[in-house]
């Protein structure tokens, strides 16, 4: 009897340390919509799941108390009694956490997947369930007690219990009434050696192995049916590539003069000197020189010369030419070129135009010497103006 009380007060407290997981598995997102299932959100079901696991929890310790006292007084209860310490723990403690939820703040919302809600189902389904078979001891106990039923001798007999009798065959160890049927006949300084079995656990353990590798070779190497590591990686780089031109579409539409910010990428820098070279070459020379459009390569700008004002000229044009290019490119073309041409500061041109607009120092420069060519028309800084039947230059 002490035995069975013992195995699920075990139990309970496996299921309590299973359950902490499932519960801290409910995370608190900023999420426009809560989670939920069959209509209830997820907050109210955690508080509900985890109460109702304590609250079996509870009720276990009490009925099993009482199976407890029965037996003792009908001697079938004897040594210490069991630790409840650390089922007590593990209640308490999924109660704080269920305290704890309820209180969060109104703006918090509960997350709870599939795998951790039909977790904290099961949880509370294993626990109905020992309280069903602790009811059924009692009852079995007091109709013995009262005298209706006389208990088997074997229901109360301290047997080893099936998880004894799995590991003494796994280890396959000896008795020691018996070592001296496995000693071997040599001794060192009065200490003898057994000859004992290797345990069946690591001698499966090895056959296992040996069955794992002859399928991995088979799979991967003979008939070729798997990826190996550097085809998995290729793979893998496609998939990533993938989601990142979805995710580049995505935010297209937010790449805007107020957002941009410039980015030594090397990938946008490359996709720009695509779009300048198919579109801009005839008026600002291949290197950026400048032909009759603007040279690029010193620190004087007609217009803005940071990011954000090199995005809003190419995006909604100049009134000294050069159309609005927001209607041809998308903004993550207008971005790249907008790149491109920020990062020609500074670079050598085969033939340079001289210098037009004002002087335009970016942050950690350093000011140009150059003379300032008188330019036909300036506008100031950050003043762009959309061209109507503009020509593209």
């Amino acid at each position: 009897m002490k035995n069975i009380a013992q195995y699920i007060t075990r139990i309970s407290l496996a299921l309590g340390s299973f359950l902490i997981p499932f519960a801290m598995k409910a995370q608190d997102e900023s999420v426009a919509k809560s989670g939920e299932h069959f209509g209830i959100p997820d907050g109210t079901l955690i508080i509900i799941l985890v109460s109702m696991a304590v609250l079996l929890s509870v009720i276990i310790l009490i009925i099993n108390s009482s199976i407890r006292n029965i037996a003792e007084t009908k001697g079938f209860w004897e040594g210490k009694q069991v630790n409840k310490t650390p089922l007590l723990i593990a209640a308490f403690s999924l109660a704080g956490y269920s305290a704890n939820a309820a209180t969060e703040k109104a703006s918090s919302i509960f997350v709870l997947d599939d795998a951790s809600f039909w977790g904290l189902v099961m949880v509370n389904f294993v626990l109905i369930c020992i309280v069903l078979y602790q009811v059924y001891l009692l009852r079995k106990l007091t109709d013995h007690v009262r005298g209706y039923k006389e208990v088997e001798p074997a229901f109360i007999q301290n047997e080893p219990s099936w998880f004894e009798n799995i590991m003494a065959k796994m280890q396959a160890s000896v008795p020691i009434e018996h070592e001296a049927d496995v000693m071997m006949d040599h001794e060192y300084d009065g200490i003898h050696e057994l000859d004992n079995v290797l345990p069946p656990w690591w001698k499966y353990g090895f056959y296992l192995t040996i069955v794992v590798a002859i399928i991995y070779m088979t799979h991967y190497h003979i008939l070729g049916t798997g990826d190996l590591q550097i085809a998995e990686y290729e793979k893998a780089n496609e998939i990533a590539q993938i989601e990142l031109d979805a995710y580049n579409e995505k935010m297209a539409s937010k790449v805007n003069e107020k957002t941009m910010v410039f980015e030594n990428n090397v990938s946008y820098l490359e996709n720009g000197k695509q779009v300048f070279d198919a579109n801009c070459v005839t008026c600002h020379a291949a290197d950026g020189g400048g032909i009759n459009g603007p040279n690029f390569t010193d620190q004087y700008w007609i217009y803005d010369g940071d990011a954000k004002g090199i995005f809003k000229t190419i995006k909604y044009g100049a009134k000294r030419g050069m159309q609005a290019w927001q209607s041809k490119l998308t903004p993550v073309q207008m971005r790249d070129v907008a790149y491109y041409i920020y990062s020609l500061e500074g670079t050598t041109p085969l033939n340079p135009k001289a210098p037009e607009g004002e002087l335009f120092v970016r942050e950690g420069a350093t000011p140009s010497t150059d003379e300032v060519a008188p330019a036909e028309e300036t506008a100031p800084a950050g003043e762009n103006v959309p061209a109507e039947d503009t020509v593209q230059l």
